[in-house]
């Protein structure tokens, strides 16, 4: 959610309040996020800013993208 210089990834909740997937979630991702040396705040937007090269973008997604995997493999 949120403009594109200013994403906020989001877990959906589930009905049934004792389903605490949603936060097992979050709390993966940024902690493989941390790992992979991206630290992004975890109830937060994330800011883009100018002295980001395209490199930092590219990394960033990178990251993302493999902390998601490990999220969906391990959580679900």
């Amino acid at each position: 959610s949120g403009p594109p210089v200013m994403p906020f990834i989001t877990f959906d909740k589930a009905s049934d309040r004792s389903d605490r997937r949603d936060r097992d979630r979050r709390v993966r991702f940024y902690t493989e996020t941390i790992r992979r040396g991206l630290f992004i705040q975890p109830y937060h937007h994330y800011y883009v800013a100018w002295r980001h090269t395209d490199e930092d973008i590219a990394r960033a997604v990178q990251i993302v993208d493999e902390a998601m995997g490990v999220v969906a493999t391990e959580i679900g």
